[in-house]
């Protein structure tokens, strides 16, 4: 029961409240936690107990299972640990999957769990695999379970691991990909220079009206530097009149070769 009550602990999503003022888990949670025992204590061996792993970790219906595994494997099997990485990794190099990211989702919900918190090369790793999902473009919820899961990391993750990822794949990541992570970023370091020069990078030259709006939107919510945002709201004025300008002489030119096409006939 000890061990029930210290790793359904850490997935804290499981407790549920039955009643006001009473907590407990659901008849799911108990069979989530024997089923990851099983898969994990019961395996003849390391290979057989990461091939169960591997089998069940891309589908969202076993994600509890996964995630009991892993922490069980994280505090029972330390040496076995490190094979954690080339589950999730695997998970993401074929089909869809290599768009949709879940093995990312499920780095970033084992991080997010703490299962790796006393192995700090891991925790990097699960955290920059994790953060992979940005690639993918994320939908409202995706953007608040982003949220949730890197709010669950410690502080010193944040500052020693977060912060450094993060900033690395801001640099890399294309554009239209880029909101997400600043709007991240801005939560836990601030506006700091570094988010003022990826906003600037974005609000600098003719993007998309839709990025544009959804950067201004980001520095308008945090409070960025009242002068500075006066100045991008005037640059991006400017910017919208041009694209403005260059839409509709396209579609004059669009309608005048409708117009002799018509008259050659």
């Amino acid at each position: 029961m000890n061990s029930l009550v210290r790793e359904v602990g850490e997935r804290l999503v499981l407790i549920v409240q039955k009643e006001a003022g009473f907590y407990g888990f659901d008849l799911r949670s108990f069979q989530e936690f024997f089923a990851a025992i099983y898969l994990v204590q019961e395996a003849k061996d390391t290979k057989q107990r990461f091939d169960r792993l591997t089998a069940i970790a891309p589908y969202e219906h076993w994600r509890n299972v996964a995630l009991f595994a892993a922490g069980r494997i994280a505090r029972n099997f330390s040496g076995e640990v490190i094979q954690l990485t080339e589950v999730w990794r695997s998970i993401d190099r074929k089909g869809v999957n290599r768009y949709l990211k879940p093995g990312a989702w499920l780095a970033l919900q084992i991080a997010a769990d703490g299962a790796l918190s006393d192995e700090a090369n891991l925790q990097y790793s699960a955290v920059d695999d994790g953060l992979k999902v940005l690639e993918a473009g994320l939908t409202w919820e995706q953007n608040a379970q982003l949220t949730t899961l890197t709010g669950r990391l410690t502080k010193e993750e944040k500052r020693k691991i977060l912060c450094p990822v993060l900033e690395e794949k801001l640099r890399l990541l294309p554009e239209s990909c880029l909101i997400s992570g600043l709007s991240i970023y801005r939560k836990y370091f601030g506006a700091n220079d570094f988010f003022i020069n990826k906003l600037d990078t974005i609000l600098e030259e003719p993007k998309k009206e839709a990025l544009i709006n959804s950067a201004l939107n980001l520095a308008i919510k945090y409070k960025s530097y009242p002068t500075w945002i006066a100045k991008k709201l005037k640059n991006t004025l400017i910017i919208l009149k041009q694209n403005l300008k260059i839409s509709v002489l396209k579609i004059l030119n669009i309608l005048k070769s409708i117009k002799s096409r018509r008259i050659i006939k």
